[in-house]
């Protein structure tokens, strides 16, 4: 079961690849460096898996868009001191 887990957790982190890694080129440092497609696949995967609701009664078979946000918060501080290295080495 878990090696099954992990091959619809890789397709599906392969999906997401291509947009994780254009997001990725609108940073000046990136703050991630491999996995997040990853770590994203899983965790939408268990959202899924929890969601208590009729969305997918539904006979369909059309690809659904999942929209990604990103907060950038968190990140700040790595790219305050990624700033402040430039600017003291420029001196």
């Amino acid at each position: 079961i878990i090696n099954a887990r992990d091959e619809v957790v890789d397709r599906f982190a392969l999906q997401l690849k291509p947009e994780i890694q254009r997001i990725k080129t609108k940073f000046v440092i990136a703050p991630w460096e491999e996995g997040l497609d990853r770590l994203i696949a899983y965790e939408l995967l268990e959202q899924i898996a929890e969601y208590d609701g009729n969305f997918f009664e539904s006979s369909s078979n059309e690809l659904v868009e999942i929209p990604l946000e990103f907060r950038y918060g968190q990140f700040a501080l790595r790219y305050m001191r990624y700033r402040f290295k430039k600017l003291t080495l420029r001196d």
